[in-house]
């Protein structure tokens, strides 16, 4: 019985992590949303139902760990479900836009963060975690994590800032200059990485 009580948190983290894992290259898969003048890129469906689902799970064990504990000798335990609780609220990816005057990033507390592309000083993918980061000239910075086709968040970026990109592997990191495809940039898909 007392192995149990310890063997399950454990379960609960290693299949988050075998699923967040899965996330990661499933997002290279997923489309965005194209609007006239405007690109979304909005968190995949998967990661909204995994985060929901954790939420639930959150206030459940809350709830349960209340009731069931002892309260003079396990009263910490709610407060660490509560914790993940609030983790989870805070993990919910930001709905990214691309337009004509730059990137915005909208987190679902409604704060938002517009970097114009006059302001980006440098681009960087990191191709372990399928991220790409977008850094401003005042150190202000918008991450393309969790949400739908990284690469082709990317390739509007470069095509629209015409700057190089690093890219992070394991084990070194590569700047990639931009080059004009020969296209004209209204009618291609953009530079080729």
């Amino acid at each position: 019985m007392d192995i149990t009580r310890h063997l399950v948190p454990i379960l609960v983290v290693v299949a988050h992590g075998v699923i967040f894992t899965w996330l990661w290259r499933r997002s290279v898969l997923a489309k965005p949303e194209l609007e006239p003048g405007r690109i979304t890129f909005a968190p995949l469906p998967e990661i909204r139902i995994l985060l929901l689902v954790s939420g639930v799970v959150a206030s459940a064990m809350v709830i349960i760990s209340l009731l069931a504990l002892e309260k003079s000798r396990q009263a910490w335990v709610p407060f660490l479900f509560l914790g993940l609780l609030a983790l989870i609220s805070l993990a919910y990816p930001a709905i990214l836009t691309i337009d004509v005057d730059g990137i915005t990033s909208r987190t679902w507390f409604g704060r938002e963060k517009k970097i114009r592309w006059e302001e980006i000083v440098s681009l960087s993918y990191n191709t372990q975690a399928k991220q790409v980061t977008v850094k401003a000239t005042d150190g202000r910075k918008i991450t393309h994590a969790f949400q739908a086709a990284p690469l082709v968040f990317l390739s509007e970026v470069r095509k629209r800032t015409r700057l190089s990109v690093k890219i992070t592997s394991q084990t070194k990191t590569t700047e990639i200059p931009f080059e004009e495809s020969g296209m004209d940039p209204g009618t291609g898909p953009g530079p080729v990485l």
